[in-house]
């Protein structure tokens, strides 16, 4: 695993705790400061680093919740959902 890859892996890791919610947030409060051009350069990379690894956890979160979606089928008419975990 090189570096980049732990790092990324604990930037997720660090994440999975938090709700795909506040993740979204984050990244959203992230996009927004660094946005503004009035921050530090070294404290703009920190930032972008905690977005990608931000982004990355809320694509998973969302590709989970397509793939539940997928398995949502009719049976009589009745719609029934199977949990994928």
């Amino acid at each position: 695993m090189t570096d980049r890859q732990a790092a990324d892996k604990q930037a997720v890791d660090k994440q999975a705790a938090a709700s795909f919610e506040t993740g979204l947030e984050r990244l959203q409060a992230i996009v927004t400061l660094l946005e503004d051009n009035q921050i530090p350069l070294a404290e703009a990379l920190t930032l972008f680093e905690e977005g990608a690894g931000l982004l990355r956890y809320c694509r998973a979160e969302l590709e989970r919740a397509e793939e539940q979606v997928k398995v949502l089928t009719e049976t009589d008419g009745v719609f029934h959902l199977t949990d994928l975990a």
